[in-house]
């Protein structure tokens, strides 16, 4: 009987990777919150959601669903005067300019010529966990008197007048007028604090934003607009930015109908201590200065705008019926608050609002969102006090508190 050997064929399936869906937000308007897919932002800061056949309206603030705000970036990066990070590498700089490569998504090919006035700050390392926010207040600087300083490897500090970066792979920094420069290898070189008396940082004009990206950078573009799978922008200093929206982690809308109360004065703050210590409010940072940190259900969120406050304080805010509502996400801090507790009470012209979350916040009840109508309120004022915990670990964030016009 005659045997026939077949060949063994492998048979290979491929199966096409399901296609990607756009990101879903959830979108803060002037009118009622929107959830979905974004079909448009335009220059105004008009917004229009999925399948909306509606005009589009104004917006406040756009999150991605799923996403938190995550810290500034642990990586080689710029430090702007007004608060922006960007991961970038140096090439080169001079007296006036640094060229600079980002490492934003969609980076362009080409380097940033940024200049050294909108400059706080450029690391050349991934800085320090614990850095303050703010590079004015490094305490490797604080000698420093209208003069750069450079943060060496070593821990040492050289102060002098930045001159140029990248000649040889070293930066070179005047330090005494009329002497050579000191030359400094690159390898050696942590990072530069510019002289902050020389910041001339561009105001941003018109509707403009605040860009959050999913690895922790903070981007302030205008002619802010999006009608696909990208945000477009500008920078102040006249660089042009393309961003997927998949890595946008947050967008707040600054000069539109929001007015944030970190930029606004009280008409009255009193703070009154438990034992001994008070620790008054604070604009944009928690009691402690650090970041504004409030955890939920996606992990921490880290605010640029809002309050920090702690037992016992009384905010007063004038409102001469400006306002439609106010908005915030409020919590105990996640490192400065984790066990204790605050009672917080919101009045609108004396009469408290409902939250009953609110009255005994802890660990466990934070965040609670906040969305109090105020047409026509004369007075709005925020209570912190003290719970069971007396002042411990009670330091209670308002992260993006605001007035909606």
């Amino acid at each position: 009987m005659m045997m026939l050997h077949l060949p063994i064929l492998s048979v290979v399936v491929l199966l096409a990777a399901p296609p990607q869906l756009p990101p879903r937000f959830h979108a803060e308007t002037t009118d009622a919150p929107r959830t979905g897919f974004l079909q448009s932002l335009d220059a105004s800061g008009n917004i229009r959601m999925e399948e909306e056949t509606s005009e589009a309206v104004p917006l406040v603030e756009l999150r991605q669903i799923g996403q938190v705000r995550p810290p500034r970036p642990r990586s080689p990066l710029l430090l702007f005067s007004n608060g922006d990070a960007i991961p970038a590498t140096v090439l080169s700089g001079d007296r006036s300019t640094l060229q600079v490569q980002p490492t934003l998504p969609h980076a362009p090919s080409q380097p940033w010529t940024v200049p050294l006035t909108a400059l706080a700050a450029v690391w050349l390392v991934p800085p320090p966990a614990r850095l303050p926010l703010d590079p004015a207040r490094y305490p490797w600087r604080e000698t420093a008197r209208r003069q750069d300083a450079v943060l060496l490897r070593n821990g040492d500090v050289v102060l002098g007048t930045f001159a140029v970066l990248g000649e040889s792979q070293t930066l070179r920094l005047i330090t005494q007028r009329g002497q050579p420069p000191r030359v400094l290898p690159l390898d050696q070189v942590a990072a530069v604090a510019f002289d902050p008396t020389l910041s001339r940082p561009r105001k941003l004009k018109g509707v403009a934003a605040r860009v959050v990206g999913t690895d922790g950078s903070r981007l302030s573009l205008t002619q802010v607009t999006s009608a696909g799978a990208t945000l477009q922008g500008e920078t102040s200093f006249g660089q042009k930015v393309q961003l997927p929206l998949a890595r946008i982690a947050a967008l707040d809308v600054l000069g539109g109908p929001a007015v944030y109360l970190s930029d606004l004065k009280p008409q009255s703050a009193t703070t009154e201590p438990y034992l001994s210590v008070s620790w008054p409010w604070v604009a944009d940072r928690s009691v402690k200065r650090h970041t504004l940190r409030i955890a939920g259900p996606h992990g921490v969120d880290q605010f640029d705008k809002g309050l920090g406050t702690h037992p016992r304080t009384r905010l007063v805010y004038n409102l001469a019926g400006r306002y439609r509502r106010f908005d915030a996400q409020v919590g105990l801090d996640t490192a400065s608050g984790s066990r204790g507790a605050a009672g917080v009470t919101i009045l609108v012209d004396g009469q408290p609002q409902d939250y009953p979350a609110l009255r005994h916040l802890t660990a466990a009840t934070s965040p609670v969102s906040v969305r109090v109508p105020i047409t026509e309120a004369r007075e709005l004022t925020l209570l912190v006090d003290f719970s069971t915990t007396g002042d411990v670990q009670a330091d209670v964030n308002w992260g993006n508190a605001r007035f909606v016009e």
